[in-house]
């Protein structure tokens, strides 16, 4: 990592533009499948990571900060976690919307904070602006951890009480002791 911010930002902010064009254009042209929604999410995930393993690299390196590298790396997994709750709870056919901090505004976030930090430390805006991405950083760290736990208590309302096999309405569904392994005489 050689320390450039706001040059990174623009030549990324081109990428981004790109990977929002193919399902624009998949939506236009009838042609949207799952494969392709599945490619897209799993491909986010690549970029966001890439994103916040570089901040992280630039804290580790000539950023010198044990402190912001490990804020990039909290953002970033608390970014994934947040996704990943996300796809979960639909999965689980539940309605999982919303929350403080999606996908598009942590990466605005991200990239005004390298932008004006990157800026500000090569002269082109006031110094004080080098506290941009370390606060945005803190933002995305607050936000996921909000986030998270929204997306979590919407599923959570949504999901049914949990039962236990001798409260279940089919007894059927009961284990029969009688046939249940025996787990010691196993070795489990």
């Amino acid at each position: 990592p050689a320390g450039w911010l706001w040059q990174g930002t623009l030549l990324i902010t081109a990428f981004i533009f790109s990977d929002g064009i193919d399902g624009q254009m998949a939506r236009m042209l009838d042609r949207k499948s799952s494969w392709g929604a599945f490619l897209d999410s799993s491909l986010d995930r690549f970029g966001d990571g890439a994103l916040f393993a570089g901040l992280a690299l630039y804290y580790a390196g000539v950023g010198d900060s044990v402190l912001w590298c490990g804020m990039a790396i909290s953002a970033l997994v608390l970014g994934q976690v947040t996704s990943y709750v996300k796809a979960r709870g639909e999965a689980l056919g539940h309605t999982v919307r919303g929350g403080l901090a999606a996908r598009a505004d942590r990466i605005l976030v991200l990239f005004l904070g390298s932008l004006l930090t990157g800026l500000a430390k090569d002269g082109h805006l006031p110094q004080v602006l080098v506290w941009a991405l370390p606060v945005a950083l803190c933002w995305l760290v607050f936000a996921g951890v909000i986030t998270v736990g929204q997306r979590m208590a919407q599923v959570k309302r949504q999901s049914p009480p949990a039962t236990s096999f001798s409260q279940s309405a089919d007894p059927s569904e009961a284990p029969d002791p009688t046939t249940a392994p025996d787990l010691k005489a196993s070795g489990a």
